[in-house]
């Protein structure tokens, strides 16, 4: 696990919940969280590289398994992100392919506001050798 993403698992608020194909998990990100270094000076939003990253976090814990992102499609950013508020994500998992690709919906929510939608295509993350 990389240091940005240990820091958006330190930012989980409660466990992620998996109930059947869906999974759900509220996260909290201080004003000091690195990812929003320089993005952008004097008004902090979450770039969508992390909100993608809290994707992949949900999802990989509905899937039971470590999770490497092959693909994104569908990518909607209607509301920003920014510091010390609540992020609600929910995955749910559309199907799985033949090839043991993994196909979800995320939507990531801030108060009543969906705040961004997204389908991730994921594959079992291999361990190095």
């Amino acid at each position: 696990m990389t240091p940005i993403e240990q820091s958006l698992m330190n930012a989980l608020v409660g466990p992620i919940t998996c109930t059947g194909e869906s999974a759900e998990a509220c996260y909290h990100l201080p004003e000091d969280f690195e990812g929003f270094n320089g993005h952008f000076p004097g008004h902090p939003i979450l770039p969508a590289i992390l909100q993608f990253m809290l994707g992949r976090l949900v999802c990989s814990a509905l899937a039971g398994e470590s999770l490497r992102v092959t693909s994104i499609s569908r990518a909607k950013f209607s509301h920003e992100i920014q510091p010390e508020v609540d992020i609600f994500v929910q995955a749910v998992r559309k199907d799985i392919s033949a090839e043991n690709i993994h196909r979800f919906s995320v939507t990531l929510t801030v108060g009543a506001a969906q705040a961004s939608t997204f389908s991730l295509f994921c594959v079992a993350e291999q361990e190095h050798a």
